[in-house]
């Protein structure tokens, strides 16, 4: 039950082009709120750039009335799309996830290092949080969090898990390997 979870993390849910244009999204993602009882402010609703790129004015709209909800919006494997940095300062969102192509050869790959700070700086600027995907190893880890990330996700930290077991996870009674790391300078 996502109420559950209410103080312990926040639900992130990936939305396809499909399901954001083609649909009220905005009235099912109110419902999944009243039918779960999660506050608005715990759940990351996802898109990726290429969302945006098709009907730049329809998504704005939709952005906006979802970001109104007090919903969480992340704009997913920042960097491999196509889009336009001059709408990117005009969406409403607040976290820019960036994609795990970029942090795979880290911190080995210089240039993949100069792309994130990139996206860091760009981050801070528009006063975004940025994510780092895809932290398989704590050399990533180090490197990411040098540079000043905001949050580190990957199987570096734990697999994928069954929602039973998260609750257990987050309040630290998991079984030994299946902990959270952290991250030190």
């Amino acid at each position: 039950d996502a109420a559950d979870w209410e103080n312990r993390a926040r639900v992130s849910v990936n939305l396809s082009t499909v399901q954001f244009m083609h649909g009220d999204i905005v009235r099912l993602v109110q419902e999944a709120l009243i039918n779960s009882g999660l506050s608005p402010h715990r759940l990351e609703i996802e898109i990726t750039e290429s969302v945006i790129i098709g009907d730049q004015v329809r998504a704005f709209h939709i952005l906006r009335q979802i970001k109104a909800l007090g919903v969480t919006i992340a704009i997913d494997d920042f960097g491999t799309g196509y889009s336009s940095l001059a709408y990117l300062r005009k969406l409403p969102i607040d976290i820019l996830k960036i994609d795990k192509a970029f942090v795979a050869d880290l911190p080995a790959d210089a240039d993949s290092g100069v792309i994130i700070e990139t996206i860091l700086g760009m981050a801070r600027t528009l006063k975004l949080r940025a994510v780092a995907e895809g932290v398989e190893n704590e050399a990533q880890a180090r490197f990411l969090s040098n540079l000043g990330i905001d949050e580190i996700q990957g199987f570096w930290f734990a697999r994928p898990i069954a929602a039973e077991n998260c609750v257990a996870l987050l309040d630290g009674k998991a079984a030994r390997g299946a902990v959270l790391r952290s991250v030190g300078p």
